[in-house]
Parts: structure tokens; sequence; C-alpha cells
């Protein structure tokens, strides 16, 4: 699940930046690949501080669903019946 929501919100944000419209399915396909490919950049270059942006802000989405997913589920808890195991 959060493979998907990588991909999809680091497609997103990357369609947006024109030169690398031709390239963005292929940065939001692995963060792995993704992660080597930003470590043999150059530092400065301003293609470079772009992705490690559009890579935090896709991390950052991930873990918002999967935390909101947290609550949801603590939250069903407090519905669950107690049951005695005797």
């Amino acid at each position: 699940m959060g493979g998907v929501i990588f991909q999809n919100r680091m497609a997103a944000i990357l369609a947006g930046y024109l030169s690398l419209s031709g390239s963005a399915v292929l940065y939001s396909l692995d963060v792995v690949t993704l992660i080597r490919q930003i470590n043999g950049m150059p530092a400065g270059n301003p293609h470079t501080v772009f992705l490690k942006t559009a890579l935090s802000y896709s991390i950052r989405t991930i873990w918002a669903v999967i935390c909101g997913l947290a609550g949801l589920a603590l939250a069903t808890t407090l519905f669950i019946k107690h049951y005695d195991l005797k």
C-alpha cells in the first residue's frame, strides 16, 4: 500500500516539473533506485534539490495515510466486545 501511495504522489509531483516530465514514471517506480540516483547527483544542483523535496513529500504522504489508518484501527477497537476465554 505504501508503494502505491509513493508512486502516485511522486508521479503527481513530478508531472508539474517540466524537465522531468518524460522520466516522471521512472523516478516514481522504485524509491530505492531513486535514492541511489539522488546520491549520485551533485549536491547543489536544483534538479537534485527538487527530487529530494519530492521524495520527502511522498514519504510524508505515506506517513499521514498510515497514521490515519492506525487511528481508525484504534478507534474501532473501542467497539470490540469483551469475551472471556474460559
